[in-house]
């Protein structure tokens, strides 16, 4: 433009173009602004994303993944989308146990487990560190149909009122991590489940810790074919003799087994009974102190003659995880002939003691 000789007219006008240009800016903005505000109102102050995925497993298989975070480390998604993701979990899995995770892709974070109930639930807490700060509750339950579950993941959150408009975007960003979280649970379950049916013939085997006790009991070697007649004799006579002494009984029956020599039919065993008390036994009965210690465990149900896949099962299973078995097996007589006359109502609980 060509102001020639009216170069400050022209200036002047320039000023008001621009001033008007930049009021309307102003204005855009302030009205734009006004509307946000006006529609965080209206906007959810939490969000919650939910999936839900079918997995053709029994249900225990499935929370046995989920009840302990070092099972996490299988299917997890976040490690699934972060290679390089470096993770710190407590040793135990009950309420308070702790998940922290550092990567380049997932950030830095903490998870506490804040509930579990056995094969139908588990809620958890996140507190996200980096990137940005933030807090997340999550919840998984289980539902149980027949030999399958279904799986139900919910993360829930809030974000401060002038950024609820994230609250919108959480279903897109969070809902493929629960889905690839979910697959990835299914493979390993399914797989789980698999090994379960073929290996261990459908048992459940848990890794636990054996509580440890005292225990009046009597020990021998015996001949295979006379060993329901030696347990038959030995648990009244322990009976009585903590009654002489002022004991109490402390649990079920127990048999603990040491060896056995198919070849001459002899085997090394023990009648125990769980007592309470600081006295000594005697009469052929002596005390020991079962110590707290690693162990595997198989709740059976059925008569004491039908028990070989139970001990095929631990067997494949020491082998399998590659664990040292310690012994002696112990067998506690939950429920046997004297309370339930239907031997597939008896429940025989049996311990695989581990290094």
């Amino acid at each position: 433009m060509d102001c020639g000789g009216y170069s400050d007219i022209c200036n002047r006008y320039a000023i008001i173009i621009l001033m008007r240009l930049l009021k309307i800016v102003f204005i855009f903005i302030l009205v734009m602004t006004g509307l946000y505000i006006l529609a965080c109102f209206f906007i959810p102050s939490t969000y919650k994303v939910e999936r839900t995925e079918i997995i053709n497993a029994p249900v225990d298989v499935v929370f046995e993944q989920m009840a302990s975070f070092k099972n996490w480390d299988a299917w997890n998604p976040w490690k699934a989308k972060d290679p390089d993701l470096k993770i710190i979990t407590s040793p135990h899995s009950k309420k308070g146990a702790y998940w922290v995770w550092k990567g380049t892709l997932a950030g830095e974070a903490k998870m506490t487990l804040t509930d579990i109930v056995e094969n139908q639930l588990l809620t958890y807490h996140i507190a996200h560190l980096k990137p940005k700060t933030y807090e997340t509750d999550g919840t998984i339950t289980l539902e149980n149909d027949a030999n399958k579950t279904k799986v139900t993941w919910v993360e829930e959150g809030k974000n401060p009122f002038h950024l609820r408009y994230l609250n919108l975007l959480a279903n897109k960003k969070t809902g493929p991590d629960l889905e690839k979280g979910l697959v990835l649970l299914k493979q390993v379950s399914e797989l789980e489940s698999n090994i379960l049916q073929k290996e261990y013939y459908g048992y459940r085997i848990k890794e636990t810790i054996y509580g440890g006790n005292k225990i009046g009991y009597i020990k021998k070697s015996i001949l295979i074919k006379d060993m329901d007649a030696f347990f038959a004799k030995s648990y009244p006579k322990i009976t009585q003799e903590a009654k002489n002494c002022g004991f109490k009984m402390d649990g079920a029956p127990m048999g603990l087994f040491y060896k056995w020599d198919y070849v001459n039919g002899v085997a090394t065993v023990a009648a125990a009974l769980p007592i309470m008390g600081d006295s000594v036994l005697g009469n052929d009965c002596s005390l020991m102190q079962l110590n707290k210690q690693k162990a595997l465990v198989i709740n059976y149900y059925g008569g004491y003659k039908s028990m070989t896949n139970v001990y095929t099962a631990l067997d494949n299973y020491v082998r399998n995880k590659k664990h040292r078995f310690k012994g002696p097996v112990i067998e506690e007589y939950i429920t046997g002939p004297k309370q339930q006359r239907d031997s597939m109502k008896w429940n025989t609980r049996v311990w695989y003691l581990i290094e």
